[in-house]
């Protein structure tokens, strides 16, 4: 059959996706999936880090050009990220954190209209502009910056509205891009051993994971173990992370005595495996964009709870209906949480079964195609359909 002129497929898009590392936190898992699970004959993904480091940097593809910016600081980055856009062919430059949103939106202007710059925001802009320095300045160089962008990328579309609030943009364009969090692989790394010693079976174990440091809120998290009403046995709370809150965390256990009950695991390559023996899981952030962890906890069948932080898991737990929410920087809330659910035998089974079923729909087969139609419609110069609602995760192309 002779194809018409058509009907002929397009070459794929290039998209270059900068970030400072590969550090394993939320927008750094969020590029790895993609990088190991975009369509090549619809995106080729290319990598533009700004150092070539972190614990997710030897999980990226062989077929995934890397080319790092040599840890330069922002003033020279500039200039060699645009080099390196220039030397990939990219078309889109999409970027995570908001320095590297920054330096890719000023790249931007060096390279003018044959690349469509992305920035993504994945926290609650209105809680980082309020903990952020130099606030009057960055907020400036955001308002001056941003609406160059092709657009800006956020989890859920109450980010989006919320950066439009913040920054006084109310045109601002917003893509919704819902995380891809569960690949395909998810389930073998849940069925595989713990690389981290666990304690006895009988022992209720409680696990949380990301980042050590201030708006993961893990210092709460350790009063609210302290908190918990007497249980036999005592539950055991393991944190999986690293980060430079560590001394200030390691002190406060050691204050509240609570050495046998709480363990700083560091860095952990599978986290799933250890959580699948978990009791219940936790989120005790002050901010969260999304809440990866609140979906891998869930899909490996165990029950949450998190604080109802700005913006993600109100939306994900819908309410509070796959999952227990508590007020932010509460710790007794937390405990009372936590201890209604390691006693009701009943209530974490709901809670599991269902929770694993929303988890279902944050899988990568779900959620991938969706950047790839957007990313081509943004390279072919077509709109994107704005979000309707606050919530919305899935918008339709």
């Amino acid at each position: 059959m002779n194809k018409t002129p058509g009907a002929e497929t397009p070459p794929p898009v290039t998209v270059a996706f900068h970030v400072p590392h590969l550090d394993a936190g939320g927008i750094e898992r969020v590029v790895l999936n993609l990088l190991l699970n975009l369509d090549r004959s619809r995106i080729r993904p290319v990598l533009i880090p700004g150092r070539r480091t972190g614990s997710l940097m030897e999980r990226v593809p062989e077929d995934v050009p890397v080319l790092d910016l040599g840890g330069l600081p922002a003033r020279k980055g500039v200039l060699a990220l645009a080099r390196k856009v220039d030397q990939c062919g990219a078309r889109i430059l999409y970027s995570g954190t908001n320095a590297a949103n920054m330096t890719a939106l000023m790249a931007g202007l060096l390279m003018g209209s044959r690349v469509l710059v992305v920035p993504s925001e994945h926290t609650s802009p209105r809680v980082f502009m309020a903990g952020s320095s130099h606030r009057r300045l960055r907020k400036a160089a955001m308002r001056l910056l941003y609406p160059r962008a092709a657009a800006v990328a956020v989890p859920l579309a109450a980010v989006g509205e919320e950066l439009r609030e913040v920054l006084g943009l109310p045109r601002l364009r917003i893509l919704v891009q819902p995380n891809p969090v569960l690949d395909a692989g998810f389930t073998a790394l849940v069925e595989k051993e713990p690389e981290i010693p666990l304690p006895p079976a009988a022992t209720p174990l409680i696990t949380a994971t990301g980042r050590l440091d201030e708006a993961k809120g893990f210092d709460d998290l350790i009063r609210a173990i302290a908190l918990l009403p007497p249980l036999d046995p005592p539950p055991h709370l393991i944190i999986m992370g690293e980060g430079d809150q560590r001394p200030a965390l390691a002190g406060l256990i050691s204050q509240l005595g609570l050495q046998d009950r709480v363990t700083l695991a560091g860095h952990v390559g599978n986290p799933y495996a250890v959580m699948k023996h978990a009791r219940l899981a936790v989120m005790s952030s002050r901010r969260e964009g999304f809440g990866n962890v609140l979906i891998e906890a869930m899909a490996c069948g165990v029950p949450v709870v998190s604080t109802d932080c700005p913006v993600g898991p109100r939306v994900i737990l819908d309410q509070g209906r796959y999952g227990k929410l508590v007020p932010v920087g509460d710790p007794r809330a937390l405990a009372e949480a936590m201890a209604l659910i390691l006693t009701d035998r009943e209530l974490a089974r709901s809670l599991a079964e269902n929770g694993k079923i929303r988890a279902e729909d944050y899988s990568i087969s779900r959620t991938v195609g969706v950047f790839e139609k957007q990313f081509a419609a943004l390279a072919a110069g077509r709109s994107w359909p704005e979000p309707t609602t606050a919530g919305d995760t899935s918008p339709r192309g």
